[in-house]
């Protein structure tokens, strides 16, 4: 049995079905869709994959926006399949929607998206990998994630910024960072990332490691 997952997901099928029967072979993405320079530093908006409202920590992102005292100054993009229903949910649990929060569906090339703002959110409470962190990190983006598993096996790429799985403080002040600090030249921290990114998360990777586990049969 192979598993194309991140390393704690293969850590619990191990447990499963044995370490004799389990292979791993870590998720991937096709780069090549991907390369872009994100230059729109200047951009006031910030970016975050909410299609699972609570999973995806939507209403951690917008409370730390609000606790950095940022809400004039930019705009919390959130990015769902269903926009009825993030708004349902941000009413119920903010009473309105706040004026720098931005609901859009997803667009048909995600590379626009990275695009258009400065910072991608991952504040999740729960993944099993983390494509959306490794996409926004190789446009050029800069990236701030949670220290949850699975998502967390994303450490060895580098110029993310890790808090602390549902902690609103270490958010906020990450964002207020990463907002302050937006113009200055970070390039050698982004051709690191996307080295890192190539080695260990292509699709030509990913598919060699697969010719050789079936080749070992």
């Amino acid at each position: 049995m192979t598993a194309y997952v991140s390393p704690d997901v293969y850590n619990d099928l191990q447990k499963e079905v044995g370490k004799v029967r389990a292979r791993l072979v870590v998720n991937s993405l096709d780069l090549d869709r991907l390369k872009v320079n994100n230059s729109n530093k200047k951009s006031k908006n910030i970016l975050i994959f909410g299609s699972d409202y609570k999973r995806k920590g939507v209403d951690l992102a917008i409370n730390a926006i609000e606790k950095a005292h940022l809400e004039s100054k930019v705009n919390l993009v959130v990015v769902t399949h269903s926009p009825k229903e993030a708004k349902k949910l941000i009413i119920n649990e903010f009473n309105i929607i706040p004026s720098f929060v931005k609901i859009r569906r997803p667009s048909n090339d995600v590379r626009e998206l990275y695009a258009e703002c400065f910072l991608f959110l991952s504040p999740s409470r729960l993944e099993a990998f983390g494509y959306s962190v490794i996409e926004a990190k190789y446009t050029g983006m800069r990236v701030i994630a949670s220290n949850v598993p699975g998502q967390n096996t994303l450490k060895n790429v580098p110029g993310i910024s890790w808090v602390d799985s549902e902690n609103i403080d270490q958010l906020s002040n990450a964002i207020l960072k990463e907002y302050n600090s937006a113009e200055d030249n970070e390039m050698s921290i982004v051709k690191k990332s996307r080295r890192v990114i190539e080695n260990k998360y292509s699709l030509e990777r990913w598919v060699n490691q697969v010719i050789d586990i079936y080749n070992e049969k």
